[in-house]
């Protein structure tokens, strides 16, 4: 009976132990999971994103504590993400939010995730309507690329109706200018493209396109193809329309190269009146805009865009309805819209 006794009691410890392990894994069990792949964390707007996601959750007065995240940048390699993705589905991550590098690879991971019952959410960069459509738990946030380059070409309008010659320079009656686009093959550049200048033939102003370009939302390409334009015999422009504020810092920095130049020679100084609107509304660009670089930007709020994707989050893990757990973004249906904004300096 001596030995029985010991027995309990040697066991006793192991039972405990066993016991508080148990709980342990229970406890982890209550954590989401979210698996986060980008497709380049060095881009000005989606780095800004990120940022604001992890801030939210270790916000204490918000209610993402629950949430675990591993993030995984790509760096612009479809085929390195789609190697970073299929581990997050492996590793049967609860919620998988997608960055994608190329917007027609979402099928193969709408597919993947389908087959593993995973929720996915892709963000900033839009697949096409059929991948989100084929998968019950696809998801979709972003901003609208028609309202951005609507509200971009107000910005322009609104100047010129109230001063014609602050973006007709010349006084001749039509509005020479050129276009920063983003990525080729990229929904929102397409659409920006198009429709910034559809606004503003609609607004009443008369055109003329100089030049056009891609600089794959990046400013470093952007400032070296306006230096190479500015750099031509008789060029001429009153207005740049870039696609995003990265590429319209990259020309506020070319045409400050130029005007020094300008300066030096005695030339004429038409460039310091031509106005670059951009769109984002990043820190860097906001800031241009209020030091009078820039005419103005289309904002999308980078802190409510983080907060809005973490709500997602919940809401498809827990099976919810989008449109019952978001709180200041549009919902329709799977797809769920962040505002713009226009930024132009106060006066």
């Amino acid at each position: 009976m001596k030995k029985i006794k010991k027995m309990v009691v040697l066991l006793l410890p192991v039972m405990l132990c066993l016991s508080g392990c148990q709980k342990t894994q229970e406890t982890e069990k209550t954590k989401t999971e979210v698996g986060i792949a980008l497709y380049n964390e060095k881009d000005a707007f989606l780095g800004s994103i990120i940022k604001n996601v992890f801030t939210v959750v270790r916000d204490p007065e918000e209610a993402f504590d629950n949430l675990e995240l591993e993030m995984q940048d790509a760096a612009a390699d479809q085929l390195l993400q789609n190697s970073q993705i299929r581990r997050f589905i492996d590793i049967k991550c609860d919620v998988l939010c997608a960055n994608l590098v190329d917007r027609t690879s979402a099928g193969s991971i709408v597919s993947a995730a389908k087959d593993a019952d995973i929720p996915v959410i892709f963000f900033e960069r839009q697949p096409v309507e059929q991948d989100i459509e084929w998968y019950e738990k696809a998801y979709y946030l972003g901003s609208d690329a028609k309202e951005s380059a609507r509200l971009q070409a107000q910005i322009v309008l609104d100047a010129w109706k109230k001063d014609p010659s602050s973006i007709d320079i010349n006084g001749d009656g039509v509005v020479s200018y050129v276009i920063l686009e983003g990525e080729r093959g990229h929904q929102d550049a397409a659409i920006r493209t198009e429709y910034v200048v559809k606004a503003l033939e609609e607004g009443g102003m008369k055109l003329q396109k100089v030049e056009g370009g891609s600089a794959n939302f990046d400013r470093t390409q952007a400032e070296a193809l306006m230096e190479r334009w500015l750099g031509q015999e008789d060029f001429y422009t009153e207005l740049v329309l870039a696609n995003n504020d990265e590429m319209a810092l990259g020309a506020v920095e070319a045409v400050e190269k130029k005007q020094t130049e300008v300066k030096k020679k005695k030339q004429k100084q038409y460039l310091k009146n031509i106005k670059i609107a951009g769109i984002d509304g990043t820190d860097e660009a906001k800031k241009a805009v209020d030091d009078g670089k820039m005419l103005g930007n289309v904002c999308s709020d980078q802190k409510l865009y983080a907060k809005t994707l973490l709500e997602m989050v919940e809401a498809v893990k827990n099976g919810e309805k989008l449109e019952d757990c978001i709180e200041d973004a549009d919902t329709d249906g799977n797809y769920v819209w962040i505002p713009w904004e226009i930024y132009v300096k106060k006066e």
